[in-house]
């Protein structure tokens, strides 16, 4: 059965937006499709990006109003009686599924049904959405139908959205609509941009429909033929009073107008009858391409077929975390968070043995979210752009889910940290450069001199008719280099870097025994720097507010990736880059050595503080994982001995910050202030940079003692500046200070001598960094009850907050501090940081607290209506009680592609199989540790769910209880091999070549037996 979500009646409801995934097959080219609980539903569609709209893109606040007017239009006679369907107050439904939309109107008045289905077109070289329109016949007695259905207005291809918005009536002098083999065919005539290079526009969208007998539906382009003198389009004027027969006759003008995409049907219906519109709107590149396909068996048949693979794809997409608990609505809920996590972080396929490659990603861009610029390619292996922040996180778990992936996430992102210690904002789409010469012909050749993607490389194949192109896609590919494109964009946050260290973690979590071989790969990379931070003396500014710092970088000409001297490309160990991180952040700590300083002009993850930098913010969000990195490089060089090979500045580096630390040790470990540390540091890590960013490098060694002794001096200091900073602010683990300067200089530059610390209101994102840290259960306690005891906590949501009130907080931390209390990010429930402070609660052990609050805080078991959308679906922000508007408590905005999905998948992955699932010593090990909360398992004491994406588990209880990792153990595992050959171990882990065989996939079903550790 195909997963769905049923809202009755959603036109009544509370307003929401929300899209179809835009997923067409690897083979397939996507289309973006937003909808609302409006009208007909579906409110702007196009390919590529917004400026490929077919359908206009509106904001979720004008799309509510805009779809009953601008989206689809049903018109219907019945006997000559005129209504439009989905306009009354017919009993309705809206059938949410994963990758289709359909809604049900039961119009008793008129005795029709009428339903309407939406799907991307999978798997053909055209990207177009299917509408299904079916009116069937009630009564008992034959009735005559006439309906016109379909688009009000199209946007000819060519008009890119601002030229929609702002010149709308100007750019209607170069629109055609013109008729393919019964396909309208809209398009500009020309390129529309004041240049002296004019080319002629042949890409164009189109729009034509079916019957169910094959035949090609009569269109309509012109918008008078239809609503004659209402241009308000509301009422369908000339078909209201003449006959479907005389409309179809009248002669359209097919020019210089913002056409609409009709399609004419009359029928004698009999009874329990239907009227069938299957409709194509979509784009291709030129006619020839339409003409190929219309020219194909386009029946029922084809739509019933088309149909069944979009649901196919997503069914094969979402095995890889099937569940079968004793709540359908988690398991589905699952399901919906696995597909939204692909869409954002990517989907990994081995485009050939050596190969990985992540499609169908994007950048979250939506109705709601009408700021971002998302862009997903119209080609086979379809991608997006994307923040290095949200695709890191959402591709966190993905060796887990994905495991054809290894270690291809760590080399990116890692690659992408630059010799300074930040990165680029954006991911731009991935293309690959043949780095072999191979026998090809010219045309080929010609095609391989640039850099291609494999979808583009596809289509050449294709189009060119080469033979075996199959095997000549692949042959290509393993003899091309990928290429990672990247744009720095604006500005460093401060928090990226804090994310890589989770991909090191997980990868180990499956590949326990690789660690030293992983920490050594001499094959990394910096990549090149588009912006230099600058120093103290630019950064720092007089203003009538008094001192700020507002000049954080200076953009500089960017090169590929950071070479030495030598003009040799740098290689780095990957422990070097953790070595460079744990230096470089550490040599950023804030005045009073708690926060690590925004000297790179921007915030951390929570990116509404976009004011701090300026008034010399800092956060300990990122200090409490620069200590957690530092102990993990710990952990690994005291794995290794001799000398590691580094870039000489680092070294100096090192030097210096251990030389600092012990002449001030004293300060460090007993004074709030620590300023002339801090000094001393901004000097070292600027002398650092000059170094770097201007200078010839070269490598050199260094002593691993050196660097333990070095490290644990880090950790120390660390860890006593963090206690410092928790007693100081309560003991609620901070999240941010800023700094007032108090004492300066003027030489020319200005020169601080003395600052005065300021809290900001807690944040939740601290407790869930601080808890990383802790080791003891009574520590985690103690911190759990005090934030549920904070105002961090809604006690009438039962749900925690993003932040505390920041009534007495300056307008200068940041835009939150405009937002009204309870919406967007100031004061609500932001879903994805309350996800990571559960995954944090879980991780701690806490796991009475965690099944208490899961089961109230999940977007699955909340109430629907007042989450107000589909709970299968999650929210960026649910508005909490903090809000004036009590109407709105509890109900969730901005649907779905949020970070969210990723932490839910590491819960999910934490509760069904534990935390250490393979681990190494002298032999693998692999041992499961559910922590289920009762109300999951089933009546027949199971659960089911799926190992690695392909194993099923498929756990025995003795009873229902809450299981975890403290009162329960495995007792045996029966594996079964796709073979059918059966293998018991009764024991709590299996070992050794068993062990192995389950991490590569050899294993169909694995059945565990769980027992209470005290009746055992």
């Amino acid at each position: 059965m195909i997963d769905k979500h049923v809202i009755k009646n959603y036109g009544k409801k509370d307003t929401f937006s929300s899209f179809l995934p835009g997923i067409a097959g690897v083979k397939g080219i996507p289309l973006w499709c937003f909808y609302v609980n409006r009208g007909q539903g579906v409110v702007s569609f196009g390919y590529e990006d917004k400026n490929h709209s077919i359908m206009e893109f509106y904001p979720a606040h004008q799309a509510y109003y805009n779809v009953t007017r601008s989206g689809f239009r049903t018109f219907i006679k019945k006997n000559g009686i005129y209504f439009e369907a989905f306009k009354n107050d017919s009993e309705t439904e809206m059938h949410i599924y994963q990758n289709k939309l359909e809604i049900i109107e039961k119009n008793q008045e008129h005795n029709l049904e009428i339903s309407i289905k939406y799907y991307i077109l999978p798997n053909e070289e055209i990207g177009s959405l299917v509408r299904e329109v079916r009116i069937k016949n009630l009564d008992t007695k034959v009735c005559d139908l006439e309906v016109i259905d379909g688009m009000p207005q199209i946007i000819p291809c060519g008009i890119t959205l601002d030229l929609m918005k702002e010149m709308g009536q100007t750019v209607k002098a170069w629109m055609t609509a013109s008729d393919v083999n019964g396909a309208a065919y809209y398009k500009v005539r020309s390129s529309i941009v004041d240049s002296a290079s004019v080319t002629e526009q042949k890409a164009g969208n189109f729009a034509f429909a079916f019957d169910d007998n094959k035949k090609i539906l009569n269109s309509i382009v012109d918008p008078k033929v239809v609503f004659d003198y209402d241009n308000s389009l509301e009422n369908p004027i000339n078909f209201i009073n003449k006959s479907l027969k005389e409309l179809n006759e009248i002669e359209q003008v097919r020019e210089n107008e913002l056409p609409t995409a009709f399609f004419t049907q009359a029928k004698k219906l009999p009874e329990n009858e239907v009227m069938v519109f299957n409709e194509v709107i979509g784009y291709v590149e030129d006619t020839d391409v339409l003409k190929k396909f219309i020219a194909k068996e386009l029946d029922s048949v084809y739509f019933l077929v088309k149909e069944a693979e979009a649901n196919q794809l997503v069914t094969d997409l979402t095995k890889t975390i099937e569940t079968e608990s004793n709540n359908s609505d988690f398991d589905k809920y699952a399901k919906y968070t696995y597909m939204d996590n692909i869409l954002r972080g990517g989907y990994p396929i081995k485009l050939t043995k050596n190969k990985t490659f992540y499609t169908y990603s994007r950048k979250h861009g939506d109705l709601e979210r009408d700021y971002n610029f998302f862009s997903m390619t119209a080609e086979n292996y379809s991608q997006g752009n994307g923040n290095y922040r949200d695709v890191n996180q959402n591709r966190r778990n993905d060796n887990f889910f994905s495991p054809i992936i290894k270690e291809d996430n760590i080399k990116l992102f890692y690659n992408l940290i630059q010799v300074d210690g930040y990165n680029p904002l954006v991911i731009e789409k991935q293309s690959f450069k043949l780095n072999k010469n191979l026998e090809l012909d010219d045309h080929l050749s010609s095609f391989l001199v640039n850099s291609f993607t494999p979808g583009s490389l596809s289509k050449f194949l294709n189009d060119g008719n080469y033979e075996n192109s199959q095997q000549l896609f692949e042959l290509i590919l393993d003899n091309s280099e990928l290429n990672i494109a990247y744009d720095f964009k604006e500005g460093y946050w401060s928090d990226h870097f804090t994310y890589n260290l989770d991909l090191i973690e997980e990868y180990l979590n499956i590949y326990p025994e690789k660690e030293v071989e992983l920490m050594l790969d001499n094959s990394y990379k910096f990549a090149a720097i588009s912006a230099e931070v600058n120093p103290r003396s630019i950064r720092y500014v007089k203003t009538d507010k008094g001192i700020r710092q507002y000049n954080a970088i200076t953009d500089i000409e960017q090169n590929n990736y950071w070479h030495l001297s030598n003009k040799e490309e740098v290689k780095s160990t990957l422990i070097q880059k953790l070595i460079l991180l744990s230096s470089v952040k550490f040599a950023s700590l804030d005045p009073y050595g708690f926060g690590i300083e925004m000297e790179g002009g921007k915030p951390g993850w929570y990116d509404a503080l976009n004011g701090l930098p300026g008034i010399f913010g800092s956060s300990m969000n990122e200090t409490y994982e620069v200590l957690r990195n530092t102990r993990y490089l710990i952990r690994v060089l005291n794995k290794l001995d001799g000398k590691l090979t580094l870039i000489k500045p680092l070294i100096e580096l090192i030097v210096n910050l251990s030389k600092i630390i012990n002449q001030e040790k004293y300060q460090l470990r007993n004074e709030l202030s620590v300023f002339s540390f801090w000094d001393k540091i901004s000097l070292a890590r600027e002398e650092y940079r000059d170094q770097v960013y201007h200078l010839e490098i070269e490598n050199g060694q260094i002593d691993v003692s050196q660097l333990i002794i070095y490290m644990e001096e880090m950790e120390e200091i660390l860890t006593v500046r963090i206690n410092l900073a928790v007693e100081y602010n309560d003991n609620i683990p901070p999240s941010y200070f800023y700094y007032d300067v108090v004492n300066y200089l003027t030489k020319p530059e200005i020169v601080v001598e003395s600052f005065k610390i300021n809290k900001v209101a807690n944040f939740l994102e601290g407790p869930v960094h601080y808890l990383k840290l802790l080791q003891d259960q009574k520590t985690r306690s103690e911190v759990y009850q005090r934030v549920k005891n904070s105002d961090l906590y809604d006690e009438k949501l039962n749900m925690y907050k993003v932040n505390a009130s920041l009534k007495d907080m300056t307008y200068e931390i940041g835009r939150c501090k405009s937002f009204s209390p309870g919406w967007l990010e100031n004061e609500s429930i932001w879903l994805h940081m309350e996800y990571k402070y559960l995954l944090q609660v879980l991780k701690a052990q806490q796991y009475q607290e965690f099944f208490n609050d899961f089961n109230k805080m999940l977007v699955c078991f909340l109430d629907e209506d007042v989450y107000g959308r589909s709970i299968l679906e999650n929210s960026s922000f649910i508005v909490s009680s903090a809000n004036n508007n009590k109407e709105l408590h509890g109900r969730g905005f901005v649907a779905r592609l949020s970070g969210s999905t990723a932490e839910f998948l590491s819960i999910y992955k934490s509760m069904m199989f534990g935390d250490e699932i393979f681990t190494y010593c002298n032999d693998l090990e692999f041992q499961l540790s559910p922590n289920i909360p009762k109300n999951l398992i089933k009546d027949d004491l199971t659960l089911t769910t799926t190992l690695l994406s392909k194993t099923k588990i498929k756990y025995h209880f003795v009873e229902k209880y809450d299981v975890t990792s403290l009162n329960s153990k495995c007792l045996s595992y029966t594996l079964t091999s796709f073979d059918n050959e059966v293998i018991k171990v009764n024991d709590s882990k299996v070992v050794g070549e068993i062990a192995n065989d389950i991490r590569e996939l050899k294993f169909k079903e694995i059945l565990v037996k769980v027992g209470k550790i005290n009746e055992i």
